[in-house]
């Protein structure tokens, strides 16, 4: 069966790619309980994502208050 194409959209794919990065993160660390990065980047897999991603999407979702670092530096959801 074949799948209808996505919706338009105007967002540029980049940036969908970042925002689903970070739902990503957003949803291991509400799984998992606040964590250290090295800990998140085992439990989404970042190992494998594209050089630089994950410390991309990490440090994005933290500047847009879309996840928080602790005074530990463990990463939580907000």
């Amino acid at each position: 069966m074949t799948m209808p194409p996505p919706p338009p959209t105007s967002e540029p794919t980049a940036a969908r790619r970042r925002r689903r990065e970070v739902e990503q993160l957003d949803r291991a660390l509400r799984d998992q309980g606040p964590t250290d990065a090295e800990t998140l980047k085992r439990l989404v897999g970042g190992a494998y994502w594209d050089q630089g991603r994950f410390d991309r999407a990490l440090a994005w979702g933290v500047q847009k208050h879309l996840l928080t670092k602790d005074e530990a530096g463990r990463y939580r959801a907000p």
